[in-house]
């Protein structure tokens, strides 16, 4: 079973000189169940600051053994910086502002709720725009040749 999800979050940056930074939250199941969650580090941002959207997956007890998607944003509102690795994954593909790929090398996968990585971006200018998560791909364990 593959897990695609397209544009199932998405979190708005509003970038002011004085201003607030608001935050759209998916909403979110009360009990446990597969999904992911994106959240912000921050409820302020101004030109030149920093703000950190982390995006976690819960598994729901089910192992997976790797991950892909795409990151969108206006790169006139927000500047793209170094992602920070999450404890999700120990093999890396891709790791940009704007796409992100790793898996979990060896025969455990992962299971649980952890953090795939968490984005870094620094306001560029006055504006607002959506930080979005698309094209979202998860292979589950169960789906590997052999298992």
């Amino acid at each position: 079973m593959k897990l695609n999800l397209n544009l199932i979050s998405k979190t708005k940056i509003i970038v002011a000189s004085f201003g607030i930074l608001s935050l759209l939250w998916p909403s979110l199941p009360a009990h446990a169940a597969k999904g992911l969650i994106l959240s912000a580090s921050a409820v302020t941002i101004k030109p030149g600051e920093k703000v950190e959207i982390r995006v976690e997956i819960d598994t729901d007890g089910e192992k997976i053994g790797a991950v892909e998607f795409n990151m969108s944003f206006s790169t006139e509102v927000l500047e793209g910086l170094e992602p920070k690795r999450g404890n999700v994954c120990t093999t890396y593909i891709v790791e940009s502002s704007t796409r992100y790929s790793c898996g979990k090398s060896g025969m455990d996968g992962f299971s649980g709720r952890g953090t795939i990585a968490t984005f870094v971006y620094k306001g560029r200018a006055v504006g607002s725009t959506y930080i979005e998560l698309r094209n979202f791909v998860a292979r589950f364990w169960a789906d590997w040749p052999g298992n």
